[in-house]
């Protein structure tokens, strides 16, 4: 919506020298006449604030969508994506070197902690979805919940908050086949906050594919990206990617050590890695892009509005020579004819934005309402579009 916008106002902007010039005759240019100022007048003024219209909304915008990708890059998502190495382990025998991959990394004073990570996890381009019902339930009521895999340790490495029960545990054979859900399944579930111990069914094509025991509850955390509100999500005991949470100053060592150990322990085969931090961010990769586009439109619109400001003064001063003349003979000051001069174009700023003002937080408030978490549109991104405009009129 705020690209068709702006492609809308980008169109109107380069009309307007066209518009212009083309008012002109040649012959009346040539003996020196600037034709019938008079009828021209008001198609002048709209065209003036149509040009500020564009280069305020633009302006605004800008504060909009930069004020939203920093809440992004910034909000606390319930975890912590930072310093986590992920290496895809989807090879024969990985999960039979697993455990000794595991303790030698883990002896690595810049390792925090390892685990395994799989299905929905944060920074994956998809969810992978299972329906779910509790155990005595009939099937019809089933409900669809995200699944993520998930090792021993994967609260260390995500820093996730458990609000009941615990992890998984070496060695449990309940936990194996046990249940962490989020309180967002919790409540979809209508549990509240009291789930451990109680049972669900896990189901595929009609049957119950595994039934276990809840064993945890955690704390609602964004393992999607914002755009999207925060599902019901089931934790099960499993993985395929190595996930190595570190703390270094030296990232590019560290990556490295992993890579050594991982070559001793599983010769042959590829160290494919990326961080989740990157991965997380990549999905906003249109929002970017969005942003570097209308960061170029609106550059694009400030300079022909200064181009159209330019003109139109230049024409009024013309228009208005005679009466310049009069008011210096009649002792006018430089800085008093500047005033005069400026007062009509300020009117005619002060009219553009208040045409503005709804427009544009008509279209960033359309815009943010495709992000489930999004901040507030606040009332100095206006001011401060309005002070730009100001500024460049004067000069």
């Amino acid at each position: 919506g705020m690209i068709l916008f702006g492609g809308l106002v980008g169109l109107l902007a380069g009309s307007y020298p066209a518009l212009i010039l083309s008012s002109f005759q040649p012959t009346e240019v040539l003996k020196g006449k600037s034709g019938n100022m008079s009828a021209n007048n008001t198609l002048r003024k709209v065209l003036v604030v149509s040009q500020f219209v564009i280069s305020i909304s633009m302006i605004i915008c800008i504060g909009i969508v930069y004020k939203q990708l920093n809440y992004i890059h910034n909000k606390d998502m319930g975890f912590n994506k930072d310093q986590i190495v992920m290496v895809d382990a989807n090879i024969n025998g990985f999960n039979d070197k697993y455990s000794s991959l595991k303790s030698e990394l883990i002896k690595q004073h810049d390792i925090e902690a390892v685990t395994q990570l799989g299905g929905s996890i944060p920074g994956a381009e998809e969810v992978i979805e299972n329906s779910f019902v509790p155990e005595g339930k009939p099937q019809e009521e089933q409900q669809w919940f995200s699944v993520m895999f998930a090792n021993h340790d994967f609260e260390k490495v995500l820093d996730v908050e458990f609000l009941q029960g615990h992890s998984f545990q070496v060695g449990s054979a309940s936990d194996s086949i046990g249940f962490i859900i989020n309180e967002s399944a919790a409540k979809a579930l209508g549990w509240g906050n009291d789930v451990v111990g109680k049972k669900i069914d896990q189901l595929a094509n009609g049957n119950v594919q595994q039934s276990g025991m809840v064993i945890g509850l955690v704390k609602d955390f964004n393992y999607r990206p914002l755009y999207d509100p925060i599902k019901p999500l089931v934790i099960r005991l499993g993985g395929n990617e190595l996930a190595v949470k570190v703390k270094s100053q030296d990232l590019k060592g560290t990556v490295a050590s992993i890579e050594s150990e991982w070559k001793k322990q599983l010769t042959g085969n590829p160290f494919r890695f990326a961080f989740m931090d990157d991965n997380f961010n990549s999905l906003y990769s249109k929002e970017d892009k969005f942003s570097t586009t209308i960061q170029y439109f609106s550059i694009l619109a400030i300079f022909i509005a200064c181009l159209g400001l330019l003109g139109l003064s230049s024409y009024t001063t013309e228009g208005r020579r005679k009466e310049i003349g009069i008011r210096k003979v009649l002792g006018g000051n430089t800085i008093g004819l500047i005033a005069l001069m400026s007062e009509e174009f300020l009117k005619l700023i002060m009219i553009a934005f208040v045409i503005t003002v709804p427009v544009a937080w008509y279209a960033g408030a359309e815009w943010l309402l495709g992000f489930a978490f999004h901040t507030d549109i606040v009332w100095w991104i206006f001011a401060v579009a309005s002070v730009m405009a100001l500024i460049v009129a004067l000069l």
